[in-house]
């Protein structure tokens, strides 16, 4: 059984003093996970991890800054995103990346075909 000062600790660390559950973790050698099923347990609400979200940059920037970057891991680092963020931009704005290799040809094209029609004006 669990010493109730070290439980109530916890609780207002994470309650009042509005520390993360992942610091809290770290400090009592534990996973997250871990101290996550002890709270659920002692009916503690869990805070959500507060995302900062980064608003999608527009279609023209994005492709610029990818191209000049060379991939999306640099083009991540540039927005200060993770890379995921950056594919599901890409994705959702029809940008093809470089790496294509899941797709068959007809999917290749149609994505390239589906990316030329969203460019506005270009010179060659």
């Amino acid at each position: 059984m669990i010493d109730n000062t070290i439980k109530t600790k916890i609780v207002k660390a994470i309650t009042e003093k509005k520390m993360p559950v992942k610091d809290i973790a770290k400090k009592l050698f534990m996973s997250e996970h871990q101290l996550g099923l002890l709270l659920e347990s002692w009916g503690v609400e869990i805070p959500r991890k507060r995302r900062h979200t980064v608003p999608m940059p527009p279609r023209d920037h994005l492709m610029e800054v990818y191209s000049k970057q060379g991939n999306s891991q640099k083009t991540a680092k540039f927005f200060g995103v993770s890379i995921g963020t950056v594919v599901r931009w890409m994705k959702a704005m029809d940008i093809p990346m470089k790496k294509m290799g899941k797709m068959n040809s007809a999917q290749k094209v149609s994505y390239l075909e589906k990316h030329l029609g969203k460019i506005g004006h270009f010179n060659l």
